[in-house]
Order: structure tokens, then sequence, then C-alpha cells
């Protein structure tokens, strides 16, 4: 159910504790040791293993994404998100904010990106247009309304995923990255 970090657990205290009370322990020495880096190092390790910034960061340094749409203070609120995430990893990501569905698919025409973020109804046109032209790149449309038919459209027209919450966004775009590689 839960896991503890403690320090100095016997390997069948940790048993007892696991099949009497559920609790799972990731022990740590200190009989040999007075300044606790063992712990700390276990909390670095929990850190970067699940730290959904830090996992993010790490799928997207080198990367380049283009984010279509109209509202500029949507692509520089989500720009800024992802190149700090991809910073705090010790990379960088190339985040491209274009307004139209005509600029993207002009920008895919001629350079490469690994990821299209686009909001409805641009996606629609934006989709159509990769289909037509044989344009690669998974698209993520990420629209606060869109509706049943508007997610099937964007589905059937090749969208990897619709997403309405940031939280979502961010875990598909670790799902897409990660399963191109």
């Amino acid at each position: 159910v839960a896991y503890a970090v403690l320090n100095d657990v016997e390997p069948h205290q940790a048993r007892y504790l696991l099949s009497h009370e559920g609790l799972g322990v990731i022990s740590f020495d200190t009989k040999e040791y007075t300044d606790f880096s063992g712990f700390e190092d276990i909390l670095r390790g929990i850190y970067n293993a699940t730290n959904p910034q830090a996992q993010l960061g790490r799928a997207l340094a080198g990367r380049t994404i283009l984010w279509a749409d109209p509202d500029p203070d949507d692509t520089s609120y989500g720009a800024r998100l992802l190149g700090e995430a991809a910073a705090d990893s010790g990379g960088d990501a190339r985040v491209v904010p274009l307004r139209t569905a005509g600029d993207a698919a002009e920008w895919l025409r001629s350079e490469a990106a690994e990821l299209v973020i686009a909001d409805w109804p641009l996606a629609d046109d934006l989709l159509r247009t990769m289909r037509a032209e044989d344009l690669r790149a998974p698209v993520i449309v990420f629209a606060r309304n869109v509706g049943v038919a508007e997610r099937a459209a964007s589905m059937s027209l090749g969208a990897t995923d619709v997403v309405t919450e940031w939280g979502d966004l961010f875990r598909e775009i670790d799902r897409v990255i990660s399963t191109a590689v």
C-alpha cells in the first residue's frame, strides 16, 4: 500500500512490516555513517524516478515540438513549461509557436518535428492537410472545449489523443515521445 524510508531496518523487520502492515520498507544504513548520505541517495533516486516534470524533461530533451494555437497566451505558457521541464533535466527543447494550420503545415513541409500540439478547430484543418500531403509527425489535440464528435474526428484523422487538461497533455507527450524512441 505504501513505502517508508527508514534507517537500519533489518530484513526480518522489513518482511514483518510488509506482511502485517502492508508497508514496504526502503532501508538505509546509519550504523557506519553519520551524515545520512544513504538517505539522500534514496530520496534523489525516488525523485528522479517519480517526478513528472523530470520524466517529461528527459523525454523532451533535444526535441522540436510545434505548438499550433491561435492564442499566444496558450503557446507561450505551454512553451515555457516544456522548456523548463527540459532545462531542469539538463537538456533543452525547441518549442515553435505557430498561429494557423497553414503555418504548421508549411513548417512540416520544410523541417522535421517530433511532435505537434494543436488546438481545436485548428487541429482539424492541420490533420486533414497532413493526411492529404503525407506530412508525418504525431499530433496531440489540446483544447478545453472539445466534444465527442470533435474527439472522434481528430482520432479518425490520426491524432494520438485529444486532451483537455495540462496533466493529461504532459502524460500524452511523454507516452508519444517515449514510444517513438
